[in-house]
């Protein structure tokens, strides 16, 4: 998956959380990182970039079509606060009700025991062998 259409996937699965509008990162002015969304919730605006790695990806190629397998469990979709883990999470939960079977495993980073220097995002592994990393961002 390119990070173009997971921020397209991105886009669609915020419309559907109550309480949160969300733009791609492009439409906002901010051009420091070519994919991702900016999402205003509770009052406070976060920046979310998408990065993927694709072994044996040839991106002067049209993307392959997609690979499915077993989906995984659906998630309930948390109230949306100001903070950036409530973001995520609701992020992370209506990508995955929405995936028609790409997502292999999911990552939550503010799950993690020990958090990475990233504090809020996910890393999503996919049947085909990509990863998709969503991360938020300053």
């Amino acid at each position: 998956m390119r990070p173009d259409r997971f921020q397209r996937l991105l886009l669609d699965a915020a419309a559907t959380i109550p309480g949160v509008t969300a733009k791609a990162l492009a439409d906002t002015g901010y051009s420091r990182h070519p994919y991702g969304i900016a999402v205003e919730a509770a009052g406070k605006t976060t920046r979310w970039q998408a990065v993927s790695v694709a072994p044996g990806d040839n991106y002067t190629q049209p993307e392959r079509d997609p690979i499915l397998g077993e989906r995984l469990p659906g998630r309930e979709v948390p109230a949306v606060t100001d903070d950036p883990a409530t973001v995520e999470q609701a992020l992370v939960a209506a990508l995955i009700n929405a995936d028609p079977g790409e997502f292999s495993a999911v990552d939550l980073y503010s799950e993690r025991p020990e958090p990475p220097a990233v504090r809020y995002g996910a890393a999503f592994e996919l049947h085909s062998s990509a990863k998709v990393y969503l991360q938020a961002i300053r």
